[in-house]
């Protein structure tokens, strides 16, 4: 009887700790991927070009968000080509950063580009990955 409850008390006590870590991701990695937005975010709002400016960086969960507005017309850039200049931005910092790679992406992390005009509607938006460091 003795041994059915210490099972018992056991599986109780160490159950919600296995389905919580099975669910959420690990807490260091959301700490460095909040810290990273945070380092990111610094300045912000601030103008990147003559057309977009950023207005803030932040996470959730392991996303980590850009947040951009176009405030004037910008000459015609197709959404292909759009992508791959911020893919090669993104292999170059994230990727080849083995910090970057090692802690955030290979446990992840995705950042996700999102352009909006002045009225707030979402325009583009990019995720990358892991997977586009090859």
């Amino acid at each position: 009887m003795k041994n059915k409850l210490r099972i018992l008390i056991a599986t109780t006590l160490l159950l919600p700790s296995i389905v919580c870590s099975a669910e959420n991701p690990d807490a260091l990695t959301i700490d460095m991927t909040r810290s990273f937005a945070a380092i990111a975010s610094k300045g912000s709002p601030r103008m990147v070009d003559q057309y977009t400016r950023m207005e803030r960086v932040y996470s959730e969960s392991l996303d980590i968000i850009f947040d951009y507005t176009i405030l004037a017309a910008i000459p015609e850039l197709s959404e292909a080509e759009h992508r791959g200049r911020l893919r090669s931005n993104f292999a170059s910092v994230m990727c080849a950063t083995p910090k970057f790679h090692d802690q955030l992406l290979k446990k992840g992390v995705k950042q996700i580009y999102r352009y909006s005009n002045k009225s707030g509607e979402v325009l583009r938006e990019f995720t990358f990955s892991i997977n586009d460091c090859a």
